[in-house]
């Protein structure tokens, strides 16, 4: 069965919560009529945010734990962005709690 994963980079973006319900709602309805798997996740990189959004990334995976997070120390080129879908890919395919690759570096920490 197929496997849904979304990752979405976030920055300053306190509005999580509505983007969080709006992803949410179409992909529970998809695994309800067993389009794909209840496995998938929808992943969140915080490129360096400097207001509230990790705490809101944090508190939405307290809730639900499709919710998942990856925590960058800052915001990142356009060409960077593929090392975060790989890292956050990779943390998805092992789903891991609270670690990943590039952790031990201090540059990031994963729900």
């Amino acid at each position: 069965m197929t496997t849904l994963n979304l990752v979405v980079p976030r920055y300053n973006e306190e509005v999580l919560p509505e983007t969080g319900t709006r992803l949410l709602a179409p992909a529970e309805r998809l695994t309800d009529v067993g389009e794909v798997s209840d496995k998938g996740r929808i992943t969140f990189v915080n490129d360096g945010s400097r207001d509230r959004t990790w705490l809101i990334v944090d508190a939405l995976h307290a809730k639900n734990a499709r919710y998942g997070g990856v925590k960058r120390s800052r915001n990142r080129t356009p060409s960077e962005y593929s090392q975060d879908r790989a890292v956050a890919g990779e943390c998805l395919c092992q789903q891991r709690l609270r670690c990943c690759a590039g952790e031990s570096s201090g540059s990031m920490v994963a729900l």
